[in-house]
């Protein structure tokens, strides 16, 4: 009776859940910035939490006088720090005021969680072939959270909000037979090792929830366990015999890899020297450090994974 009363509650539960997925959450956070002589620069960004799954886009208009001849900033030397994927530019425009708008939009591919620092970017106006204006931003804060999803929040994200909100019958529906058919298939799992004499299947515990348990007692033992689990992983997806490789001759050999893409080889020979370090003594890090290391192993792996599948389904 217990079983199928937890049958019944289980998609009333994830319904429920759903409500508070639906919710948008889109802000927009705008710097303005003016030069002396009256030319202005109006950059845009979220604001709302980005995650490292999130492909994001910065908005940048600049209003300057017509006598005036605009100079871009070398985006190349940007892409590397930012990841940036596209920059689009719109045709100019005229204000009612009579100033001249241009319309630039940076597409940005995944960060890895941190808080990040978009360096100034400045505008060069000409007038006659001279250098008489710049507008000049700041330093812009960017941050990025860890994309630790859920189960549920999965379903619910590769569903239409719209179509889920007017058909909560058909969505309970299915969700009960999802619960049926799970229910049979696990009764039917239990008779086929009942009558084999087998007590249990001993399913692969997933990478991430490994190192989810990985126990920060100390920064050796916790560092030790860290590095052999990302070892193993890299064994079995990317590269070979890197359990058995110091952390310098996987380096060598990573740096000249095409696997994957060059600043997420430098966050990792980072972390592996650094794990190494603590495993043999020579530093001790903070709890914050332990933590902020766990949920880059994590999201590296979220990350390399979404990358295989994507390179797979081409």
């Amino acid at each position: 009776m217990k079983r199928y009363i937890i049958l019944i509650l289980f998609p009333v539960f994830l319904i429920s859940c759903a409500n508070t997925a639906l919710e948008d959450t889109t802000e927009v956070a705008i710097f303005y910035y003016q030069s002396d002589i009256g030319n202005s620069l109006e950059i845009s960004l979220p604001s709302a939490i980005l995650t490292s799954s999130d492909q994001f886009e910065i908005e940048i208009n600049i209003y300057y006088n017509e006598k005036y001849l605009l100079e871009l900033p070398d985006w190349d030397s940007l892409k590397n720090s930012l990841n940036i994927i596209e920059v689009r530019d719109s045709p100019i425009s005229e204000e009612e005021s009579g100033a001249l708008k241009r319309h630039l939009v940076l597409e940005l591919d995944n960060l890895l969680p941190g808080d990040y620092l978009i360096n100034p970017l400045e505008f060069f106006l000409y007038r006659d072939s001279v250098l008489t204006d710049s507008i000049v931003s700041d330093y812009i804060p960017l941050k990025i959270e860890s994309n630790l999803i859920g189960e549920t929040e999965e379903i619910i994200d590769d569903l239409d909000a719209e179509i889920f909100k007017l058909n909560y019958p058909l969505i309970f529906i299915v969700f009960l037979l999802i619960g049926l058919i799970a229910y049979f298939v696990i009764i039917k799992t239990q008779k086929y090792l009942h009558e084999r004499n087998i007590d249990s299947i001993d399913f692969q515990v997933p990478y991430e929830l490994r190192i989810k348990n990985c126990i920060d007692v100390n920064p050796r033992d916790f560092y030790s366990q860290l590095s052999q689990i990302l070892r193993e992983y890299l064994d079995n997806s990317l590269f070979l015999s890197v359990q058995s490789q110091t952390t310098e001759e996987f380096a060598a050999q990573c740096l000249h890899s095409p696997l994957i893409d060059q600043w997420l080889k430098e966050q990792l020979i980072t972390f592996l020297k650094r794990a190494d370090e603590n495993a043999y003594g020579k530093r001790k890090e903070s709890a914050v450090q332990m933590d902020g290391d766990k949920i880059f192993c994590i999201d590296f792996i979220e990350y390399v994974d979404k990358k295989i599948k994507e390179e797979a389904a081409r």
